[in-house]
């Protein structure tokens, strides 16, 4: 099935995340990939942040499948 992957650039685990996205298309696996710059892990909790709420609203389309 399709992926999406979405990262922040400052978290520790960003590297690991672009690669995830990166083996899942050399397997042939259609990957919507989102990186939100600026922002840190854990920024999805943080409210107001624009960035952070434009990345949220990528995340609920992508779960309702639009």
């Amino acid at each position: 099935p399709p992926a999406f992957v979405l990262t922040v650039e400052h978290d520790a685990l960003h590297d690991d995340g672009v690669a995830y996205a990166d083996a899942l298309r050399a397997a042939g696996v259609p990957v919507r990939y989102v990186d939100v710059p600026g922002h840190v892990h854990g920024s999805l909790s943080l409210p107001g942040a624009r960035a952070i709420v434009e990345a949220a609203d990528l995340i609920v389309a992508q779960l309702l499948g639009a």
